[in-house]
């Protein structure tokens, strides 16, 4: 099936992306075709595919059981979200999703990039990128004579390979 498709609800929170589909019995099992389910399984698995989580809630279940969802989906974000883990693992998680965000644009990534995927700051930005240049998983391209500006993924570093 070609065109726009829409999610229900979407909740986002770089780097995190979650698609909540409400399927009712009738538009989603009874009234479709079997190509229309086959198209259903091949939309969520783009979804899946462009990063998305997607969750699946059935329309009664959440007219009946509306609190259960509502517990399912904090506990969801706060496993996602939560301070469980430290700020060490914190730190290697944004930089592992930076430098795939720097494999995904295709070109040098720049602290403008950072800071609008991760919605943070000037100085945050900064220190994820001067961390990656350090370790030497980012390589400074261009300008600046006393800070860099923009890098790339240095993909002959020895470590690149097991980070993605």
């Amino acid at each position: 099936m070609e065109g726009r498709r829409f999610i229900d609800f979407a909740y986002i929170r770089p780097p995190i992306r979650i698609a909540i589909e409400v399927d009712g019995i009738g538009a989603h099992l009874r009234d479709i075709s079997r190509k229309q389910f086959c198209d259903e399984r091949i939309r969520q698995m783009h979804l899946t595919l462009d990063g998305w989580i997607v969750i699946r809630i059935g329309y009664d279940d959440l007219l009946e059981r509306p609190k259960v969802w509502q517990q399912l989906l904090l506990q969801l974000i706060g496993r996602l979200f939560g301070t469980g883990g430290n700020a060490t693992e914190e730190a290697y998680d944004r930089d592992m999703e930076t430098v795939k965000l720097a494999l995904r644009l295709g070109r040098p990534i720049r602290l403008t990039d950072i800071q609008g995927y991760f919605g943070c700051g000037y100085r945050t930005s900064r220190q994820i990128a001067d961390r990656l240049q350090e370790c030497g998983l980012f390589q400074a391209v261009g300008g600046g004579t006393l800070r860099s500006h923009a890098w790339k993924p240095d993909g002959n570093h020895p470590r690149f390979p097991k980070l993605l």
